[in-house]
């Protein structure tokens, strides 16, 4: 009798712990496929402290050299999202563009009209960057939709055209820096 007592117990604890396995996998595996839960969104420090700025890590640490960059975050005045690309052109003078086109291999285009008071040019020893941001914000559901559709083109067009390929990394770190902007909620970003 004592030995069917333990027997059962010994097999509700093994059932027991199997159970508890289950829920903590599945817990870790949720956590991995969520957006939200994404460790290789960071933030970034606002200057002007008037927003909160979420970006792929890939992204914030190269953005002296990548020509596309994708950021979201919160308006600390109205806590409103936003959404916004940041298209930047590093080169040894200004070439002064005027439009930008993004194209896919799906034949989908892209294009910003820039005016010169919207273009910000920052001027060093033995370079110039010239950037340029616009809003996105209910749209990242169809850029989703666009970088999936490899390769991807950004051409600056001004006083000469300048045409970049984005490579697989920049593509896949811009993917995951809109699914973010697309599945946080408020409150999520407000809190981290």
């Amino acid at each position: 009798m004592i030995k069917k007592l333990i027997y059962l117990f010994q097999r509700k604890n093994i059932f027991m712990f199997f159970l508890l396995l289950s829920i903590s996998c599945s817990s870790i595996i949720q956590k991995n496929y969520n957006p939200l839960y994404n460790t290789k969104i960071k933030s970034i420090k606002d200057t002007s402290g008037k927003k909160k700025i979420f970006t792929h890590k890939y992204l914030k640490n190269n953005t002296k050299t990548l020509p596309l960059i994708i950021n979201t975050g919160i308006i600390n005045k109205n806590n409103s999202k936003f959404t916004e690309l940041i298209f930047s052109l590093n080169s040894n003078y200004p070439i002064n563009y005027t439009k930008i086109t993004l194209s896919n291999s799906n034949e989908q285009i892209w294009t910003w009209d820039v005016y010169k008071n919207y273009r910000n040019l920052i001027q060093k020893r033995n370079s110039v960057n010239e950037t340029y941001s616009t809003r996105v914000d209910i749209m990242t559901d169809v850029l989703s939709d666009f970088f999936k559709h490899e390769p991807i083109y950004l051409t600056f067009q001004g006083t000469e055209m300048v045409q970049k390929t984005l490579d697989r990394k920049h593509i896949s770190s811009l993917l995951e820096t809109l699914s973010f902007a697309d599945n946080s909620p408020v409150k999520y970003l407000l809190k981290k």
